[in-house]
């Protein structure tokens, strides 16, 4: 009705002036709906999943939580439900059985009402004491009968010879003499002040209006401020209450329960103040969350997929031992000597370093701290730039001293290769790895870093992703990449070159279609890896594809 949308009108401008951030979404039944019109309405609260509801009802009290409880939106200890005051004593003085959906519905529920004043509050206890004492008066009683309008009731002594008649203002008595004197007021204070020289004086509706806005006084609940544009009532200087319906000891048993309204707080002077704690429905006094829980896809490395990462950097990092204590075994023997062990333990080192990268690329928040996983952010590229240099270098620097040796040869001139002038090409490019490493990780070092991928309606995070992130990570990762692949190219040119080089143990076809292989892996993994960053298991899967290869 009317006076249903104001109310709730009234709300939702309140709520964009004090609290910007509030959601607040309205939801329109009729005076007396029917149920199918119930159902619809309580089945699109349950979906909007606002987990606190202020209800502003006349009637259909019973039908409507019934709804909701079988909605799941009542009842749980999760949701809060909050009526206006036109509940009354609706949920009071009745008998529940305990456990059923309106026992468990109205059980921690409250109500938000208006109030005309508090004992303790000098114009209010006024009031009282006057009707007391007005109640108390044959003769006053009587001058009351005979000012009672008959509408029908020709004799309201029914009502007036009460023993409670006048002994408590109920709740509309002191908005009534509040009323009262707010119009009586302001119509003093325009006779005092008019300016008519022969005493006459003329109460206008438009002036009477403006003097009532502009007045301020002492009511039976507080001190009285209109809103000069509105014409109603300062919010911040009337006073509310919000009351509590719990248990009622006194009236119920084990298997009835009743339930009795206590007040728990009270806005009065523009500031709330507590009374007593509000017991919520899940028998709690703090409460409960404003936002449904949410549940959060965090895209984690799934832990299968882990597991075979983690296995094949298990084999390679087992190869790389074992053939390193091969190496290491077998040195003496003629084809092994041929084949240099030196840059084959060198080979060896570079494998089982890349192999180690799969290790800090398998970890994420997950599983480590965020902490825990910068580092692994760090030290991912430190691995697989360094591994694969001196993996590559070695390879190359092979090639390298076979192909001088047999220019030098086809020239006829006689050459000395001593194992630095091959090692240098080898340290230049794993100095250029690490001093763009250091500098990356000195200036600007990569972290992990969660991101939001989806929201909900309330602009909490559904979906998200872990990183890692450095502000300038492309261009470094593109000095890299120069470095390393510029080099391979050169190295592929080189083995290109040596492979028909015909000698007693050559290896010079093996380097080459080893080298190839790298090649065409980066060719074809990074921009893979590229494309499948977006999903974090593809990503991983495609990366560890590439480091195993």
């Amino acid at each position: 009705d009317a006076y249903g949308n104001g109310f709730a009108q009234g709300i939702v401008l309140a709520a964009k002036e004090m609290a910007p951030g509030m959601q607040i979404e309205t939801f329109s039944l009729a005076v007396n709906p029917d149920d199918a019109q119930i159902q619809r309405v309580i089945a699109s609260m349950a979906e909007s999943q606002y987990m606190y509801f202020f209800a502003i009802l006349a009637s259909s009290y019973d039908e409507i939580m019934t709804a909701a409880y079988n909605a799941g939106i009542a009842g749980t200890g999760k949701h809060t439900w909050l009526f206006s005051d036109g509940v009354g004593s609706e949920f009071t003085g009745r008998d529940f059985t305990v456990g059923s959906p309106l026992e468990r519905a109205y059980r921690g529920t409250g109500t938000l009402s208006a109030q005309g004043g508090m004992p303790g509050m000098k114009a209010y206890d006024a009031l009282v004491e006057g009707l007391r004492e007005l109640g108390e008066s044959v003769e006053d009683k009587e001058y009351l009968n005979s000012l009672l309008p008959n509408q029908g009731i020709t004799n309201h002594t029914a009502v007036t010879d009460s023993d409670s008649y006048l002994m408590t203002p109920g709740f509309v008595a002191p908005f009534l003499y509040d009323a009262v004197i707010s119009a009586g007021l302001s119509a003093c204070n325009l006779e005092m002040n008019h300016n008519t020289t022969d005493g006459n004086f003329a109460l206008s509706g438009g002036d009477h209006y403006d003097a009532i806005v502009a007045s301020t006084f002492e009511g039976t609940s507080g001190t009285i401020v209109f809103n000069s544009e509105t014409g109603t009532r300062n919010p911040k200087s009337a006073l509310f209450t919000l009351s509590n319906f719990v248990d009622d000891p006194d009236a119920s048993t084990s298997d009835v329960v009743q339930f009795k309204s206590q007040e728990t707080d009270v806005f009065e002077f523009g500031a709330w103040r507590s009374l007593q704690p509000f017991v919520f429905n899940n028998g709690d006094t703090i409460a409960p969350p404003d936002l449904p829980e949410t549940e959060v896809d965090r895209n984690y490395i799934p832990a299968g997929l882990r597991a075979v990462g983690l296995t094949l950097c298990g084999v390679i990092i087992v190869l790389s031992i074992g053939f390193t204590v091969w190496t290491k075994k077998k040195e003496k023997i003629r084809i092994v000597k041929a084949a240099q062990p030196i840059f084959l333990y060198i080979i060896a080192i570079g494998t089982l370093l890349m192999g180690c990268a799969v290790i800090p690329l398998s970890l994420d928040p997950g599983v480590v701290s965020m902490e825990g996983a910068s580092i692994a952010c760090v030290s991912v590229p430190w691995l697989l730039a360094c591994g694969f240099s001196m993996t590559f270098s070695a390879l190359f620097t092979k090639t390298h001293r076979i192909l001088t040796i047999m220019r030098n040869a086809a020239a006829f001139k006689r050459v000395k290769v001593t194992a630095l002038d091959v090692a240098k090409p080898m340290i230049c490019l794993l100095l250029a790895n690490i001093i763009t490493l250091s500098v990356w990780t000195g200036i600007d070092p990569r972290s992990s870093k969660t991101i939001v991928l989806q929201t909900n309606r309330f602009g909490k995070a559904t979906e998200t992703e872990s990183i890692c992130y450095s502000e300038h990570q492309s261009i470094f990762l593109s000095v890299l990449g120069v470095i390393n692949l510029g080099a391979l190219l050169v190295a592929f040119v080189e083995a290109y070159l040596a492979r028909n080089i015909s000698v007693e143990l050559s290896e010079s076809a093996y380097i080459m279609k080893a080298i190839s292989i790298i090649l065409l892996v980066c060719l074809m993994g990074i921009p893979v890896i590229i494309i499948a960053q977006e999903n974090t298991s593809a990503f991983y899967f495609v990366a560890v594809g590439i480091i195993f290869t």
